[in-house]
């Protein structure tokens, strides 16, 4: 005989279970979030697997490695450090050469790198004598116009013995410097043949007379600010060392000269400092003091120009 069948309505004998047995309403919405939670995981895994595969995927279409690829050869470097030196920024040469060295993995690499370090250190070297090559440079433009001037035709033995010493000097200062790199080492050559030629006939061994001071004080004269202490000088000491040379008086002529030149300069700069004074430009008025001072060959112009400093000064005030 069948079994009755239980319905929620003839369902007597069913028994509930007590309300402290049955989860809390705060409980139940946490095993059920934790039940979703852990249904919704392996989906994460599988789309976050699937999102860095498509990742990697466009990454190789767009070749985004090939930067860091390029960073790992020897010849990306060097064709930097090739560029770098063209633009004469040698420093940044030098460590792209460097990090071209630690990459390179075949002798034809090695010898382009070795080459290009070589032409870089030649360089930094350079750049560290450049302002003794300018100076040299200078100097030497200093020697052709001499040239120019006083050994066109026949020169005068004091011309011979000027130039002699001037490339003497020029020598000891230049020459060294300038034998390192190609483009002046034919100075240093330049220089050394003038001595050869010219020494002989200057006999530097001997000291000067009379015309080879008067030839070295005109041309301490002619330049942009006469050296007019520095030539009184070099006239006071040879008169003094040679009393009875018969060329001292024509000396002495020149001496008076130059002391009035002197004064006409002193003068003139004196009022070109008041005139500046006036018009309230004191930094100019201050050099024009200056230039003043340069002319002094005779102690009693002292005063002078302090009293015009003294009032320059005042006005700044």
């Amino acid at each position: 005989m069948a079994a009755p069948r239980i319905t929620p309505q003839n369902d007597k004998h069913r028994v509930s279970p007590p309300a402290s047995a049955r989860p809390s309403a705060p409980r139940r919405r946490a095993l059920a979030h934790a039940h979703k939670k852990k249904l919704g995981w392996p989906i994460w895994v599988m789309f976050s697997t699937f999102a860095f595969a498509l990742l990697l995927l466009v990454l190789h279409l767009c070749n985004a490695g090939s930067y860091y690829r390029e960073e790992a050869s020897a010849q990306h470097w060097l064709l930097k450090a090739e560029r770098e030196f063209g633009a004469k920024d040698f420093a940044s040469a030098m460590d792209s050469c460097k990090l071209a060295a630690l990459r390179a993995e075949d002798d034809a690499t090695r010898q382009s790198v070795q080459a290009l370090h070589r032409r870089i250190e030649e360089q930094l070297v350079r750049q560290h004598d450049q302002a003794s090559l300018d100076l040299a440079l200078r100097s030497m433009q200093a020697i052709e116009d001499f040239q120019a001037k006083h050994m066109a035709v026949t020169p005068s033995r004091p011309a011979v013995r000027e130039l002699t010493r001037i490339a003497q000097n020029w020598l000891q200062r230049h020459g060294e410097v300038a034998r390192r790199y190609p483009d002046t080492a034919p100075l240093a050559s330049q220089v050394q043949a003038l001595c050869s030629v010219y020494g002989p006939q200057a006999r530097l061994d001997r000291p000067d007379d009379a015309a080879d001071v008067l030839f070295s004080v005109e041309r301490r004269l002619s330049v942009a600010h006469p050296l007019y202490r520095e030539v009184l000088g070099s006239i006071d000491g040879y008169v003094a060392a040679h009393p009875n040379d018969s060329h001292n008086e024509d000396l002495r002529a020149r001496r008076a000269g130059i002391v009035d030149a002197a004064r006409a300069d002193f003068d003139r700069h004196e009022a070109e400092a008041r005139r500046l004074l006036a018009a309230r430009r004191i930094a100019e008025a201050h050099k024009e003091v200056q230039a003043m001072r340069d002319a002094i060959v005779v102690n009693a112009w002292e005063p002078l120009a302090t009293a015009v400093e003294n009032e320059i000064l005042r006005a700044e005030k």
